[in-house]
C-alpha cells in the first residue's frame, strides 16, 4: 500500500495492479465454517478497495492506471465458488463504478478476467471447514501458465482497456449470458462435476482428517458427526462474535 514515506524512493506511481486473491471449492450446503465469505470478501474485494484508495491522489498526479485482476468468476456464476464470485463480482462493480468518475481525470481503469491459470490459489482454496484443500484438483489441467496470462495483461495496461478477459471461452461465455443465461448455468454444472466427482470418491477415513468427511449412504442420522455452520451474533467496536447454533 503506498505511503508518503516510501513515494520520494520510487518517485511516483504510475500503475497500480490490484492482484490479491484466494478462492474456495465447497457447495454452500456443504459449508462448516461462514466466516469463509467474510475472509474472501475481505482479501479479494477490500484487498482491491484499499490501495486504490490511498494510491488515487497520486495516480491523478500521474493519468496512470488502476488495474484490477479479478475472475470469469466476476462475470458469470461458478458453481463452488458463491464466496469467490461474489467478491469478484464485487471488485467488478467497483471498478465499473470507478472507471466512471475518474473520466475527466486521465486515470484510466483496466479490469482483468482470467480464465483458469496455474497458481497457488488452487492448492490454497478453501474446503467446507474454512482450511486450505491442500491438494490443487487443477494440477493436471491443461490451463493458462501464470506467465502466458501476464503477456496478455500488459498489453492491455499499456493501451489502457477497459476490459480484458484471457480466453475465448470466457468471452464466448460472456456473450452466452446475456442471450442464452440457461446455457450458462448448464456449462458450469457440468464443468464442475468433474472436481466434485473426485473430491467425493476420496476414502471416508481420509475425508474425514481433513475436516471434510461426508456420511455414507446408508449411514443414520444418530451416526453421523456433524458440525453446525458458525453464524455471526454481533458486531461489537469493530469486532465480529461468533456463536454455533445449539
Amino acid at each position: 500500500m503506498p505511503s508518503a514515506s516510501r513515494l520520494p524512493r520510487s518517485g511516483r506511481i504510475d500503475v497500480l495492479v490490484n492482484s490479491a486473491g484466494g478462492t474456495m471449492w465447497t457447495r454452500l450446503d456443504e459449508i462448516l465454517d461462514l466466516s469463509i465469505f467474510e475472509r474472501l470478501m475481505r482479501l479479494n474485494y477490500l484487498g482491491s478497495v484499499y490501495p486504490t484508495f490511498h494510491a488515487l491522489p497520486h495516480l491523478q498526479q500521474s493519468r496512470g492506471r488502476i488495474v484490477a485482476v479479478a475472475s470469469m468468476a466476476g462475470l458469470i456464476g461458478v458453481p463452488t465458488r458463491t464466496g469467490y464470485a461474489a467478491a469478484k463480482h464485487a471488485v467488478a462493480g467497483f471498478c465499473d463504478s470507478l472507471r466512471v468518475e475518474l473520466l475527466d481525470s486521465g486515470v484510466t481503469v483496466t479490469l482483468i478476467c482470467p480464465d483458469f491459470v496455474v497458481s497457488e490459489i488452487h492448492k490454497r482454496a478453501l474446503g467446507p471447514d474454512g482450511r486450505p484443500l491442500g491438494d490443487n484438483p487443477m494440477a493436471n489441467s491443461k490451463i493458462m501458465t501464470a506467465e502466458q496470462c501476464a503477456g496478455l495483461m500488459i498489453p492491455a495496461i499499456e493501451r489502457r482497456e477497459r476490459l480484458l478477459v484471457t480466453s475465448g471461452r470466457g468471452r464466448l461465455a460472456r456473450w452466452l449470458k446475456l442471450l442464452a443465461p440457461g446455457a450458462i448455468d448448464r456449462m458450469g454444472r457440468t464443468g464442475d462435476s468433474a472436481f466434485l466427482q473426485t473430491r467425493r470418491s476420496r476414502p471416508q477415513s481420509e475425508a474425514r482428517a481433513a475436516g471434510r468427511a461426508r456420511p455414507a449412504a446408508d449411514a443414520s442420522p444418530d451416526d453421523v458427526e456433524t458440525t453446525p455452520p458458525a453464524v455471526p451474533r454481533s458486531c461489537r467496536g469493530g469486532q465480529r462474535y461468533w456463536r454455533r447454533p445449539p
